[in-house]
């Protein structure tokens, strides 16, 4: 018998089990991304700290992106196999919700920096 497997797996297995790592979690669960932990006043600012700020926020948005795209993955798996709680499904849908939430709040907060600084 011929066996067939696949690379990205076994790649997983040789390098995540040494280390403890437990491969099953990591194809099936969403991790939240952390946001930044300040964006600087515009008005105060210099511009490197808002370019700073700028790569970080678009560094989240980035992960924010994949992780919704995880939950959403996850949606789909959920309804096709149908033993989702109601409960756990609450969750996701927090979680999404919160993340996009999140998103457009620190993107608004660094289009107000921004302003802020250009009106200097």
């Amino acid at each position: 018998m011929i066996r067939i497997t696949n690379p990205l797996r076994s790649l997983c297995l040789s390098l995540c089990l040494p280390l403890g790592v437990a491969a099953a979690p990591l194809a099936w669960a969403c991790e939240a991304p952390q946001p930044p932990a300040d964006i600087p006043a515009g008005a105060g600012a210099e511009r490197a700290q808002l370019l700073a700020a700028h790569r970080q926020v678009w560094d989240y948005v980035e992960a924010a992106e994949r992780y919704l795209e995880c939950l959403d993955q996850q949606e789909h798996k959920a309804n096709a196999q149908a033993r989702e709680t109601p409960a756990a499904r609450a969750r996701r849908i927090n979680a999404y919700n919160h993340t996009v939430q999140t998103m457009h709040q620190l993107t608004a907060q660094l289009g107000d920096a921004i302003a802020a600084f250009r009106a200097r």
